[in-house]
């Protein structure tokens, strides 16, 4: 995936796209992810050990594989026409990395 950092958001797009941040160790894939669409959060968790407490959760965490969460993502993007926008480079590199397994 390349990305063009020179194009800026329109504010129709800005206030339509999808924000991302996931939480990672600083080595290793992430094991949580933050999604925020036109005010709508959630929060979705990788990691099999987070599973118990993702249940428990009162926000109601859901649980799925990084690429399966990676082909949802990207399909509303594609589906409804919205920009994805991370936190930081490092959330549209793993989304690179992800779709290229």
């Amino acid at each position: 995936m390349s990305v063009d950092h020179s194009k800026r958001l329109s504010r129709k797009e800005a206030e339509r796209a999808v924000y991302l941040d996931f939480e990672s160790h600083m080595e290793g894939p992430p094991f949580l992810a933050g999604v925020l669409v036109e005010g709508e959060f959630r929060q979705v968790t990788f990691d099999p050990q987070l599973q118990i407490a993702a249940q428990e959760a009162p926000r109601g965490t859901e649980v799925a594989t990084l690429p399966e969460f990676v082909d949802e993502l990207l399909s509303l993007c594609e589906k409804e026409g919205r920009r994805l926008v991370g936190y930081s480079k490092k959330e549209l590199q793993e989304i690179a990395a992800t779709g290229e397994n």
